[in-house]
């Protein structure tokens, strides 16, 4: 039995994790210099959501046993778990700061140049969100995902910032409430899209492959690749947007333990090429028993596994 996870995954997971991150930054620093507090909570947003990849290359095991392949679909993932929190807490501290600036007095305008930089950044900002939402959802991956995910957001924070870039039209007052307003509004989205996770994680009673609208294509990937004799078992397990899927395999039983461990590999990187809203994919690779769980009689002159080329 060989339990395999793919690099190529951990390096995605990386750059998903620095370019959220970076993004997260020029936000928060585009909404300090303009004065807009709807920005700086998009920030936070933003932010909220590179939490996921942060915390599964922290968290990330190398090797697993089937023991723990069964603990992980039965608890909570601890990952995923810390990250919710994190997002919840972010949630209510944009929340709590808008609400803050909200009920308090305005502050003095910023000069002339500043609000405008800052709204050109939320155009921007907004702009890149809104093309990443239009675009075709087949091919997108994880970052783009997160892009498609924070419209709602950037169109919150640019409604914000362009309030503040007008506020000479209106008063710097009303402006700063109105921005405040639409901050409160993204703290609230970061709460709900948190509640949406944590419920998104609870463990179910039910088998948790069972039902699953991916399963069966799933299988029907998996089997194409060469080596495997029968897949046994697929189980997939909803991670928030995501699905973390474990899949136990039969192989020619006469194989080197190396030759079950490529097929692993060459398994795991097969389904996160073709299924890009996979997190994960555990491989567990048994060999090919004919007479089992079923004893069929057959003698040990045929051959004990089917006859297919791999």
């Amino acid at each position: 039995m060989a339990l395999q996870r793919n690099h190529l995954r951990n390096r995605t997971t990386r750059s998903t994790a620095v370019r959220t991150v970076a993004l997260a930054g020029c936000k928060a620093a585009a909404g300090i210099v303009a004065g807009s507090t709807s920005l700086v909570i998009d920030g936070l947003s933003s932010l909220s959501q590179g939490l996921g990849p942060v915390a599964r290359l922290v968290f990330r095991k190398k090797e697993l046993t089937r023991s723990d392949s069964q603990l992980v679909q039965k608890a909570y993932p601890i990952p995923h778990l810390i990250a919710i929190s994190f997002y919840l807490f972010l949630g209510f501290e944009g929340a709590a700061l808008s609400l803050k600036e909200l009920l308090s007095d305005a502050p003095e305008g910023r000069p002339f140049p500043y609000p405008i930089v800052g709204l050109a950044a939320a155009v921007l900002f907004a702009g890149l969100h809104v093309a990443a939402r239009l675009r075709g959802r087949d091919k997108a991956g994880e970052f783009r995902k997160m892009m498609r995910s924070g419209a709602i957001p950037s169109l919150l924070a640019l409604v914000g910032s362009l309030n503040v870039a007008l506020s000479g039209l209106w008063g710097m007052g009303v402006a700063h409430r109105l921005d405040a307003a639409a901050g409160l509004a993204i703290g609230a989205l970061m709460i709900r899209n948190g509640w949406k996770l944590a419920v998104g994680q609870a463990p179910s009673q039910s088998h948790p492959g069972r039902g699953h609208r991916d399963v069966e294509e799933l299988i029907k990937a998996a089997q194409e690749v060469r080596g495997i004799i029968m897949v046994d078992a697929l189980e997939a397990c909803e991670q928030g947007h995501y699905v973390a899927v474990t899949v136990t395999v039969s192989v020619n039983p006469h194989i080197s333990v190396a030759e079950g461990q490529e097929i692993a590999r060459s398994l795991s990187s097969h389904l996160l090429h073709e299924f890009l809203h996979l997190s994960d994919v555990l491989v567990i690779v048994h060999p090919y028993d004919r007479g089992y769980p079923y004893n069929n009689g057959i003698g040990s002159e045929h051959p004990v596994f089917p006859p297919m080329v791999h």
